[in-house]
């Protein structure tokens, strides 16, 4: 399978430091974008893609994923249930399909009621393993449009990567019965041995049945169960997709509420008891036609994004203890893709709560209170449908144990379990910590989620304002790399060319210099963009400073003047519009005709928000690798590590010279402190370090020295 890692990524995080001062050697940064209209038919790199009504087993040390056959741009593979596997979680491998086409069983079901049957796909599969015997139950839709013919049938394999044999049919459903046969889920009671079946999609709710232990076949013959799960709007309320688990002594049915494009919410409810009453937070049987309690996930967006939607139909699978949830989510700004969330489950009262990050695998060591002091993203999961996502605010948490500074408002810290407290105790959040990626700002980072005594689930996620900076501004003076949000390409020189009037267009990244551009001031408010593999210093220009749509962005001159004067707006979601001044700031960079492929041309066109209109900066930090460093020089800089907060670079052992400069970056690669003028034997830092990684350099005309420095 190909590989399509993001290199530049490596590249800005291999020296990322956790808060806690531990180097993170081992971690990766996860390899995949948001959006995928670039892989829209190139199965092999699906990967985490394409991804809709997951379930997911283990065999060995492979994770064994299936989920519905769609695929965002329709491009067949044939049908039989997607099946992917990882070793991690994180990187997944596309396999292809569990079947060739529907299984026959379900076939002859479908053609005396539906003569036009040929094969509509299967749908919402879910697996498990007994014994030594794994067994994936498929439901599958009849063809009939708006009706309620559908079947639900297993197959079992001594492998979950197959050959799957079809054992044939469990439970039906006809047109005009108030029941929908489609997504099934099984559990298995640990007591009892016995076997139990829940499914449904709208209609009258979610129906329960037993089935045989021995053979995971139908129990009793034309059994349709009963009820467990309902919605307010009774029979066409929408709810779909159960989901069971078990734990601590208590079976759990996950729902999902509303359209699976947007606002696609998971519910939970438990029970002692298998076949139920499942009751939810509130004490309400689920049975009910009403709206049940906790929500642990809904539409979010955290800032510096588009927003996550349809984040619903989840499967659950417990890992030797450690519980993890997988659902899609589709991109706010293309949402017709279907990408796969895994997220840690965590335990509140015996009530499950997810991290509000995807799970990356990131290496869990020990937080303290210290890490936990400065703003949060505070995110609340409130139901609320006449906005399209839950959006955070800011709160910081003070190292007086306050929260913004409040007396009313406290926060503690017992090992992994954050505690807020609101108005004097009037409110209570439990709260788990634990250490992320963050995906928006691509760091890393720490999170809390948790619910309060109503059951009201609670995300954050830890900030610092260098993270915010790396994603919403561009730093003059500084080298990047622009990538596409459309086709996750980025912006090159054609071939690396230094001629005039080259082209410009998008590439693959490959870490090319004709790929990395370096942002200079160009006066008024504007930029100009240099590509570094120009020997002649040429800049980006619009091509004979044309004020029309379409005109060509080419490599012009070494001088600045109109016609390569940029403006970069922040559209607050992560990316930005590259204005033109030759067009009066009316017209960005266009990827032409919304193209994915390589080579494709970069113009001028009346800005519309569109994604191919939408550009990613990844800025490339100075750093030990990028700046010379020279050995034999005999500058020390103490304390490293430093608890201190500062530290002081001692230039005693080395001849003074008539300049000396002093520069001082973060990880993110922004300046923090820079001296420059006459020559000091001692220099003392000015700037508090916080936590993290910073590179400080010495130049003189002499030599050029860097040193990392680690801050705890």
């Amino acid at each position: 399978m190909k590989k399509n890692f993001t290199v530049l990524l490596t590249l800005i995080f291999i020296a990322n430091y956790t808060l806690s001062g531990n180097l993170l050697n081992d971690f990766t940064p996860p390899p995949y974008f948001d959006t995928y209209h670039e892989f829209a038919t190139d199965p092999e790199n699906w990967s985490i893609f394409n991804v809709h009504d997951p379930t997911v087993t283990k065999d060995g040390e492979w994770y064994y994923m299936f989920n519905t056959d769609v695929a965002f741009g329709g491009h067949n593979i044939g049908t039989g249930a997607m099946v992917r596997r990882s070793r991690d979680l994180v990187k997944w491998e596309f396999l292809g399909t569990a079947f060739n086409g529907v299984p026959q069983s379900a076939k002859e079901f479908f053609l005396p009621h539906n003569p036009n049957y040929d094969d509509s796909g299967i749908w919402a599969p879910f697996v498990i393993k007994v014994g030594d015997e794994f067994r994936l139950y498929y439901s599958a839709p009849g063809g009939l449009d708006g009706q309620n013919l559908a079947y639900i049938g297993f197959a079992t394999s001594q492998s979950a990567a197959g050959p799957w044999e079809d054992q044939g049919h469990i439970v039906h459903s006809l047109p005009n019965d108030p029941i929908n046969a489609i997504d099934p889920s099984v559990v298995i009671d640990p007591e009892t041995g016995k076997h139990w079946m829940v499914y449904g999609s709208y209609q009258t709710g979610m129906f329960v049945l037993e089935l045989d232990s021995e053979t995971g076949g139908i129990l009793n013959e034309g059994d349709k169960g009963v009820k467990i799960a309902a919605r307010s709007g009774g029979r066409h309320g929408s709810i779909e997709g159960p989901e069971f688990s078990y734990r601590n002594g208590w079976f759990y049915l996950f729902v999902s509420y509303d359209w699976l494009e947007d606002f696609y919410n998971v519910r939970v409810g438990r029970s002692r008891n298998p076949e139920g009453p499942y009751y939810d937070i509130n004490g309400r049987d689920m049975a009910a036609y009403t709206d049940d309690y906790p929500m642990i996930l809904a539409p979010y967006r955290f800032n510096h994004h588009m927003g996550w939607q349809g984040t619903g139909h989840n499967a659950i699978f417990n890992d030797n203890g450690d519980y993890y949830i997988f659902h899609q989510a589709r991109p706010s700004t293309s949402i017709f893709c279907m990408n796969l969330h895994v997220r840690k489950i965590h335990w509140v009262n015996d009530w499950p709560v997810v991290e509000p990050q995807r799970y990356a695998n990131v290496p869990q060591t020990p937080i303290s209170e210290n890490e936990l002091i400065g703003q949060w993203e505070h995110l609340l999961l409130i139901y609320n449908k006449s906005i399209p996502h839950q959006r955070p605010s800011i709160i910081e948490l003070l190292e007086n144990g306050t929260i913004d500074n409040n007396a009313a408002n406290r926060w503690s810290l017992d090992g992994n379990k954050l505690t807020m407290s609101w108005g004097n105790g009037q409110h209570i959040d439990q709260l788990i910590v634990s250490r992320a990626w963050d995906w928006e700002l691509r760091r890393l980072t720490i999170t809390y989620t948790g619910m309060n005594e109503g059951g009201l689930n609670i995300w954050g996620k830890h900030i610092t304002q260098d993270a915010v900076d790396a994603v919403s501004n561009v730093f003059t003076d500084s080298v990047y790399v622009i990538r596409n949000h459309n086709s996750n390409k980025v912006l090159e020189v054609f071939n690396g060319n230094d001629a005039f009037g080259t082209n410009i267009i998008q590439n693959t990244y490959t870490g090319a210099n004709s790929q990395k551009w370096m942002v200079e001031n160009a006066g008024s408010g504007y930029v100009a963009l240099r590509p570094i593999s120009s020997s002649q210093g040429r800049y980006l220009e619009v091509a004979n400073n044309n004020a029309n749509n379409g005109a060509n962005i080419r490599l012009g001159t070494n001088v600045i003047d109109n016609s390569k004067r940029l403006k970069f707006n922040y559209q607050e979601n992560g990316y930005f519009s590259i204005h033109t001044a030759s067009s009066n700031d009316i017209r960005s960079f266009d990827v032409s005709n919304f193209s994915t492929q390589d080579g494709a041309n970069v113009v001028q066109w009346e800005y519309m928000g569109g994604n191919n209109q939408l550009w990613r900066i990844e800025r490339i930090p100075q750093s030990p690798t990028s700046l010379m460093k020279t050995p034999e020089l005999r500058i020390s800089i103490y304390p490293n590590p430093t608890t201190q907060k500062s530290v002081t670079i001692d230039l005693n052992s080395v001849n003074p010279e008539s300049n000396l400069k002093i520069s001082i970056y973060n990880i993110s690669g922004s300046m923090v402190e820079q001296y420059e003028g006459e020559w000091l034997n001692q220099y003392q830092t000015k700037v508090r370090f916080e936590n993290g990684i910073y590179f400080i350099r010495v130049e003189t005309p002499s030599f050029t020295y860097t040193e990392r420095v680690i801050s705890r």
